[in-house]
């Protein structure tokens, strides 16, 4: 299986973008105006993992200063398990090391242990938390980062 990286995602991916939030976060997902107003900040990247011509993940992330932080990560159901979230953040980590950036940042919603699990193994640490930080439902938001 060959995994494609294409970076700054464009309107044409925007549908299936949304398609892959919604089955990922579910009643949290963000709208497809949404994902349209991120693609469109200047300082946003958003990059899309293509396997067989058909978008796989993406990966929306702002870079800011010497900081990458990680908004959403999300791999379509058929395409977890795949290498498709490493390609995905290894986009991200060169990315921000052309960009002369030295950490990346992520927070994750406590419960999910599996991705807690999985950004460890790509070389991730919990640094902290942030108490109630998410809603539907409430619950504390664990803070990894990573040096570049």
């Amino acid at each position: 299986m060959e995994i494609k990286i294409v970076k700054q995602a464009g309107a044409a991916t925007l549908d299936s973008i949304a398609k892959i939030e919604a089955e990922a976060f579910g009643a949290c997902a963000w709208s497809q105006a949404s994902l349209r107003e991120f693609m469109e900040s200047p300082a946003s990247y958003m990059f899309v993992a293509v396997v067989d011509s058909s978008i796989a993940g993406y990966v929306s992330v702002y870079i800011i200063e010497d900081e990458v932080q990680i908004m959403n990560i999300a791999v379509s159901l058929q395409s977890r398990r795949r290498g498709v979230g490493r390609a995905l953040l290894g986009a991200v980590e060169a990315t921000g090391a052309k960009k002369q950036a030295r950490t990346i940042m992520l927070e994750v919603r406590e419960s999910v242990r599996s991705a807690i699990l999985f950004y460890e193994s790509c070389g991730f640490y919990i640094y902290g938390a942030r108490r109630a930080y998410y809603t539907n439902p409430a619950e504390d938001a664990v803070l990894m980062k990573k040096p570049i």
